[in-house]
This record gives C-alpha cells, sequence and structure tokens, in this order.
C-alpha cells in the first residue's frame, strides 16, 4: 500500500491530494482509503507513514476551470457566422445536444449503477446527485444560450463584443439616413489583445535588401513622417466598396445600394490579409440617401475622428502589467475607379468630364494622345489643396479642376488623396 501511494503522490498529485489527504489546521493527514478494496491493513501503513515521514503529500497542480458556457457560445457562433448557419437551425441544433447529453448521462448513470452492484463494491452511487450536479448544469448551460437574445446578451458580457454605433446624418429621420460605425479604436485594442498580432507589429520592419514585398519597403512609407518617426506605428489600410442588396419580400421588391468601408491592420504579413477573420467592417450606410445626398463624408467622418486621435494621441494597451503606445494613420485606400474617386471628391463621370484621371491634370483629349507617362502633369499636394480651395469659393472652377471640394480625408496630417487613392 506504502508503494501506491508513493507512486500516486509522485505521478499524480491531484489525485492524490483528493483522496489521501485532507488538510487539518494547514498540514495535509492520510484519510481512509479502504473504498480501494485493499482491507483493513491500511491503516498500519498509514500510520507507518505519517510516523516515518515517507509520505510528504505535494500540493495539488492548479486546474483551469473549464468555462463550458463560453465554448458552447464561440460554438453557436462559428456556426453562425462561419459556416452561415441560420439562427433557427442553430436553435434546433442546441436542443438536439441538450437530447443527446441527457440520454448519455442517464446510460452512462445505469451503466455505472450496473456495475458497482454486479461487482459488489462498497460504493453508493447516488443517481439522482449525478443527474443534478452534472447533466443538469450542461443542460442549464446549453439553455441559457439557445435563444438568440439570449446568446447576444451573453457575448455582449463575457466576449470581446465591439457594439456598433448607429447615427444619423444631416438631421434626417428615418431609417435609410442610418451611419453604423464599429469603432476602430476599440477594435485595434481587440486586436492587439492577441499575442500574435502584437508580436507582429512589434517586428514589422521594411526589407533590408532592396527588394520591395510590401507598403513599408515603398517610397509613401518612407516619405510618411508618422510612420517613420514612431516606430512601431500602425497601419491601417481601408477598403471602400458599394454592394447592392434586394428585399424580394412584400408586393414591392426593393434594391438598397449599400456603401461600407473595411480595414485591415497593414502590421500583418501580407499572407494572411485576405483572410475574412482579419478584415473588420468599419462603417455601413444606406447609399441611395447619405452618399448621394451628403457625400461619402458623412459616412467617414466618425471613422476621421477617431483616426486623429489615433494620429495625435495613439493609443494604450496593456500587455504583461507593461502599457504600450502606439500612433499609426491610414497608409492608403484600396477603392474600385470609382470609389477611389468618390472617397477622393473628383468628378466621377468618366465619358464627359474634362479631366478624368486622379493622378495627373491631363485632359481627356491629352489622355488620349499620350503613349508614354514621362512628361504627363502629375497632380501634386499642393496643387491640388490650392484648387479645391479655389473650388469652395467658385463653384463654377468644378468643371474645370474636376475636383468637387475638400476630401473630408485630407483631415489627417498624415494621409492626402493624391498618393493615397492607388
Amino acid at each position: 500500500m506504502r508503494s501506491y501511494q508513493s507512486h500516486l503522490r509522485k505521478n499524480h498529485p491531484v489525485f492524490y491530494t483528493d483522496h489521501f489527504t485532507r488538510v487539518r489546521g494547514g498540514n495535509p493527514q492520510p484519510v481512509d482509503a479502504s473504498y480501494l478494496g485493499h482491507g483493513g491493513d491500511h491503516g498500519a501503513d498509514s500510520d507507518s507513514d505519517e510516523n516515518e515521514g515517507d509520505v510528504q503529500p505535494e500540493r495539488p497542480v492548479p486546474q483551469p476551470e473549464y468555462d463550458l458556457q463560453k465554448h458552447l457560445a464561440k460554438f453557436l457562433l462559428t456556426l453562425r457566422e462561419k459556416h452561415k448557419v441560420s439562427q433557427d437551425a442553430c436553435s434546433s441544433v442546441v436542443a438536439e445536444i441538450q437530447s443527446v447529453i441527457q440520454m448519455s448521462n442517464d446510460q452512462l448513470a445505469a451503466k455505472i449503477e450496473s456495475n458497482v452492484a454486479e461487482l459488489n463494491l462498497p460504493v453508493e452511487i447516488d443517481i439522482a446527485d449525478i443527474n443534478q450536479h452534472h447533466t443538469q448544469k450542461i443542460l442549464g448551460e446549453c439553455a441559457t444560450i439557445s435563444d438568440p437574445k439570449q446568446l447576444q446578451r451573453y457575448v455582449s458580457q463575457h466576449m470581446t463584443y465591439i457594439e456598433p454605433q448607429e447615427y444619423l446624418v444631416g438631421g434626417m429621420q428615418d431609417e435609410d439616413s442610418v451611419v453604423y460605425y464599429v469603432p476602430i479604436l476599440e477594435t485595434l485594442k481587440a486586436l492587439l489583445s492577441h499575442d500574435d498580432v502584437l508580436a507582429e507589429v512589434l517586428n514589422n520592419r521594411p526589407s533590408d535588401d532592396g527588394y520591395i514585398r510590401d507598403f513599408c519597403d515603398g517610397e509613401s512609407f518612407r516619405q510618411n513622417v508618422l510612420f517613420q518617426q514612431n516606430h512601431p506605428s500602425l497601419q491601417i489600410q481601408l477598403y471602400y466598396d458599394d454592394f447592392s442588396l434586394y428585399n424580394p419580400i412584400g408586393s414591392q421588391s426593393r434594391k438598397y445600394k449599400v456603401g461600407a468601408v473595411y480595414y485591415i491592420l497593414g502590421n500583418l504579413p501580407p499572407k494572411y490579409r485576405s483572410r475574412l477573420d482579419h478584415i473588420q467592417l468599419v462603417s455601413l450606410c444606406l447609399h441611395s440617401k447619405v452618399i448621394k445626398t451628403y457625400g461619402v463624408q458623412e459616412m467617414l467622418q466618425p471613422v476621421i475622428n477617431d483616426l486623429l486621435i489615433l494620429e495625435n494621441e495613439g493609443l494604450n494597451i496593456t500587455h504583461d502589467d507593461e502599457v504600450l503606445s502606439f500612433k499609426g494613420s491610414v497608409s492608403f485606400i484600396a477603392a474600385d475607379n470609382l470609389g477611389a474617386h468618390t472617397l477622393g471628391c473628383f468628378f466621377e463621370n468618366f465619358s464627359t468630364s474634362l479631366r478624368i484621371c486622379r493622378f495627373c491634370s491631363a485632359t481627356r483629349a491629352e489622355v488620349q494622345k499620350i503613349s508614354k507617362d514621362d512628361n504627363l502633369p502629375y497632380r501634386t499636394k499642393v496643387v491640388f489643396n490650392a484648387q479645391a480651395e479655389d473650388v469652395e469659393h467658385d463653384e463654377t472652377l468644378r468643371s474645370v479642376y474636376c475636383i468637387k471640394r475638400h476630401p473630408a480625408l485630407n483631415q489627417l496630417q498624415h494621409f492626402h488623396v493624391i498618393n493615397g487613392l492607388p
């Protein structure tokens, strides 16, 4: 018996502490283990061990607590968001899981009771106790998140959930003028809370062999004062696009034109940036009334306000009791040709406008005659700002410069639409 206890103490400290010791006055003491079927000689061995000091139980190894409810919530979110399973189907899955668990535990309890009776072991099995403390707990956890509202409440309270902000633009009071904004500073904090993402940001450096592999290897990165003076800095790559939604329900089908802004943390390696779980939604609005009436500026203003904070004050996160501060800005904005002209406040009519290019100021007739770009009159930041200023004082110049107004994005100190819309 003593050798068996020594084996348990050395190789199974948690089991040994739970079954062979009891804390009395801070000192572990041997307890009765006769249920293991070794007869009445255990007491003598136990006394001998205690007197000789041979058995010195180690402190139990702490075991991490398993959060069953959180695991179930992640499972349902994976079904709904990754595998596109409907919410009704998710609720049915939870109901089936509850049924399987109930039947499995009933069979397990009956099997244990049968084996104990067959072997005539001096152990009493309380089936009701098993169901009460195990099965009912699991079933209760399933029930608390089976409903969509319950799942949403749990995610909001116990998981990293950043709730979209809703606001109306232009004084319009109908639902079509709503813009949804997911605070970009909060999503950045959530991303940087992951050790692997933080490591990529801290280790992000340009190539040192002359080859261009990423944005930080190019001229735009080297000319950006913020990126050069603050290392590491956060590179925000925005993406803008429009898409159409159709509502086939009802007597009149409607088409909704929706504008969306996403971002990717440019510090991540390129091979990860096309993954959907690394692409974050920033802003969403109905295109027809908001963008056509007030321009994309209204949609982008909340984003710009937070990006100005990121440029000037930075973002602080705590990692291993150390406060890390990061500044950052927009490195560039990806969009199709029409979307890029919309963001830059250039004319979007490429068939009749005098100047159809956002990179140069050549007229349409001049562009058709040019075979090389050596002598193109490129637009510059200084000239663009001066032309936008002239347009605000004299709107007749809009058709001359093919510029509508000052872009809201130029409020940023370290981004400009001239070299920021590839």
